[in-house]
């Protein structure tokens, strides 16, 4: 075995050629980009994905990681972010089929990103379901506009059914393409 192929010797830049001669497979490796840690940037999705994708914006991680593995263990797309201008960010970039909300976030509460969401003509179609701790700090107005409301702690089947009920598990009626199109190009 080469000296490469055991991991001695090994720089991340270096292309291994003695291996190649030897019949072994040739590789390189490459350093990895850093990802920036407040927007989940996995924006590129297969042409022929067709789950919906839910859109999670929460300041708790826990929280984010648990709906997303639901979310995608009940066969829909997750993405994610941690506060309210990212998740405002992700939304316009993503279109997703629908949005699980906090309430209570740093730098921008639920209640101010829900109000962005359905003034923007671009995001205002989109299905928000609001999960707070705190549901009497949450405006009838801000609960009105919701398609759904959910208290914390929220059980994932309950999420799942409410997700399932607004957007399905079914393919959209939309590709990512369509959904993303500008008028009148």
């Amino acid at each position: 075995m080469s000296q490469a192929l055991r991991g001695e010797g090994v720089r991340g830049d270096e292309l291994f050629d003695e291996g190649a001669r030897q019949g072994e497979a040739m590789f390189q490796l490459r350093p990895r980009k850093p990802v920036n840690p407040r927007v989940n940037c996995s924006y590129v999705r297969r042409r022929d994905a067709r789950k919906p994708v839910v859109l999670v914006i929460d300041d708790g991680e826990e929280a984010r990681d648990l709906y997303c593995a639901y979310l995608e263990f009940h066969g829909f797309g997750a993405e994610t972010a941690e506060d309210g201008p990212s998740g405002l960010a992700s939304a316009l970039a993503l279109r997703p089929d629908a949005i699980v909300l906090d309430f209570s976030m740093p730098r921008m509460d639920g209640a101010e990103v829900l109000a962005r969401l359905k003034a923007d003509a671009r995001t205002s179609g989109i299905p928000v379901v609001m999960v707070t701790a705190v549901p009497e700090l949450v405006e009838p107005g801000a609960r009105r506009a919701c398609a759904a409301f959910l208290e914390k702690p929220c059980e994932p089947d309950r999420l799942m059914k409410t997700l399932d009920d607004l957007v399905g598990a079914n393919p959209p009626a939309q590709t990512p393409a369509e959904k993303n199109r500008r008028p009148g190009f």
